[in-house]
C-alpha cells in the first residue's frame, strides 16, 4: 500500500460487535422499505437508516489503513451510492489508471470510498444541485454525498435513498469492508458525468438487466453485480430509486 494511504485514519467497526447487532448476511441486504406494502415506504425507509446508523456509528473508531487492512476483526465502513436516472443507472468501466489493479476493466455502477473524520463536517457544495433525502444526515450520509461529487459531475436536482448493506467475505479484500448503500434519484433533464476520466475507459446510463447480461459476464464489480442480482430476484424494475 502508499504509505501516504497507510497512514490515512479511517472509520470501522468491530466485526464481532457489527454482527452481533445484525443478522449475519452475505451480499447486498436491501433496505426492508422496498418490500414494504404498508403503504409507509418513507417512514420506514427513515426508522431502519437511524437504527441501522445508530448501531454501526455508536461502536465506531478510527484506526489507519496500514492497521486494519487485512485486520479481519474490523470492518471498514464504506459508503457506497448508485445514480438512476430515466429508468437507467449510471455506471463507468475502469480504465487502466484506476488505483486498484484488481478492478482494470471491470464496470462499477457505485461510487465509494473510506469515511475519514472530516466527514462528519462535509457540506454539499451545491454546484447546481440541490439534494433532497429522507433519512437522517449524518456522518455515513455525508461520507456518500462526499463521494458522489469527487467522482462525478451532477447538473440538475436529485433525491437519495438509503438502500440497504453489503457484506462478502469471499477474498481477503471484501472481508474487510462493510458496505452502506444509498440510491440516488437524479430527476427530469438531470445530468451527470465522471470526473475523473483518465481513470476510466467507458460511462454511461444502463439498464441493470442489459449490465447483468451475457454479454457483460464477469466486468461487473462484486458490489455492483450483488445490488443488480438482489435487485432482479425482487422483481423490481428500473425505477426503484
Amino acid at each position: 500500500m502508499d504509505p501516504v494511504k497507510a497512514q490515512e485514519e479511517v472509520m470501522v467497526v468491530p466485526r464481532e460487535y457489527f454482527f452481533n447487532k445484525f443478522d449475519y448476511f452475505e451480499g447486498f441486504k436491501p433496505a426492508m422499505h422496498f418490500t414494504d406494502s404498508s403503504g409507509l415506504t418513507v417512514d420506514v425507509e427513515k426508522f431502519e437508516y437511524k437504527e441501522a446508523s445508530r448501531k454501526i456509528l455508536s461502536a465506531a473508531t478510527y484506526l489507519t489503513r496500514g492497521q486494519c487492512e487485512e485486520d479481519t476483526n474490523y470492518l471498514q465502513i464504506i459508503p457506497y451510492i448508485c445514480v438512476f436516472h430515466a429508468g437507467r443507472v449510471f455506471y463507468v468501466q475502469r480504465g487502466g489508471e484506476a488505483s486498484e489493479k484488481r478492478l482494470h476493466g471491470k464496470i462499477s455502477i457505485g461510487m465509494g470510498g473510506h469515511l475519514n473524520r472530516e466527514d462528519e463536517l462535509y457540506v454539499w457544495p451545491n454546484r447546481g444541485a440541490v439534494i433532497s433525502h429522507s433519512c437522517e444526515r449524518n456522518i455515513i450520509l455525508n461520507g456518500a454525498i462526499r463521494e458522489l461529487d469527487e467522482e462525478t459531475q451532477i447538473n440538475g436536482n436529485f433525491n437519495i435513498t438509503y438502500a440497504g448493506m453489503i457484506n462478502h467475505d469471499c477474498d481477503p479484500v471484501n472481508e474487510v469492508h462493510l458496505g452502506i448503500v444509498f440510491f440516488a434519484k437524479l430527476w427530469e433533464n438531470g445530468r451527470i458525468f465522471p470526473r475523473e476520466l483518465e481513470k476510466i475507459s467507458g460511462h454511461g446510463l444502463n439498464y441493470t438487466h442489459i449490465l447483468s447480461d451475457s454479454k457483460h459476464e464477469g466486468t461487473l464489480e462484486m458490489w455492483s453485480k450483488s445490488i443488480i442480482d438482489s435487485l432482479k430476484n425482487m422483481d423490481k424494475n428500473e425505477s426503484y430509486a
